[in-house]
């Protein structure tokens, strides 16, 4: 359409944007985690005309459908050099993407992911298997009837089942190995390393009656708000 053109030049600024914010000491699976969080806190849930259907739209116009959402999400992941695909589901009408890491396939849906609870992003269906995409106990809305014409691989790792991050509801920030988050159950900021362990609390909101949120953190620096009102602190 007309707008192709600078379409194509908003995309192309917009990947060079989430690149700029890989750091080099991240894995594969840090990756993952901030370039999903990158697709759900630059795009939104809306279909106008088949250009949704894309990463065009996704990526230029920030809004898309859950093709559009794969899509954008497989074309961030390629640029930083990690395998995925797509899975879709016809009885769902949904689609999805499959990633691997250290040799394994996962299941990540960010449009479910994205705007649940009130919150711009959750990881509710972030790096599962096959197994906890299809039970309820594990995932609350349940995926079935998938198919890859890109793959064949069955996803069977249990690395990630307990995963403290699947209980994340809100963006999470990174920051010299460091992940920076809002635990929801404490109002507090918490920091982890990507496996869980050395988890501290930063800022802790547990006696605060207003809402503790994350606003950045960049250059060792965390901005917050406490209500409508913003701090900051040095962290690692």
């Amino acid at each position: 359409d007309a707008e192709f053109k600078a379409r194509y030049e908003r995309v192309k600024a917009n990947v060079a944007n989430a690149m700029a914010g890989i750091d080099p000491r991240m894995s594969d699976l840090e990756k993952a985690l901030y370039l999903h969080d990158y697709i759900d806190t630059h795009v939104y849930y809306k279909m106008v005309g088949d250009r949704t259907y894309y990463s065009g739209s996704a990526l230029g116009d920030g809004y898309a459908v859950c093709s559009g959402y794969d899509a954008a999400y497989r074309v961030l992941l390629h640029e930083a050099g990690i395998e995925s695909a797509v899975q879709s589901s016809t009885p769902m009408n949904h689609a999805w993407t499959y990633i691997k890491l250290n040799g394994q396939w996962y299941h990540a849906d960010s449009t479910w992911d994205d705007n649940r609870d009130g919150y711009e992003t959750i990881h509710t269906w972030f790096i599962r298997n096959d197994s906890e995409f299809t039970s309820s106990s594990a995932t609350p809305k349940p995926h079935h009837s998938w198919y890859s014409s890109m793959v064949s691989e069955k996803s069977t790792s249990t690395a990630y089942t307990n995963w403290f991050v699947h209980d994340v509801k809100g963006a999470m920030y990174y920051s010299n190995r460091y992940w920076y988050y809002r635990d929801v159950n404490t109002n507090s900021i918490k920091c982890a390393l990507i496996d869980g362990s050395e988890m501290t609390t930063v800022i802790d909101g547990s006696a605060i009656n207003k809402k503790v949120t994350i606003v950045s953190v960049k250059n060792g620096l965390l901005t917050y708000k406490i209500g409508d009102t913003t701090y900051t602190k040095t962290v690692k």
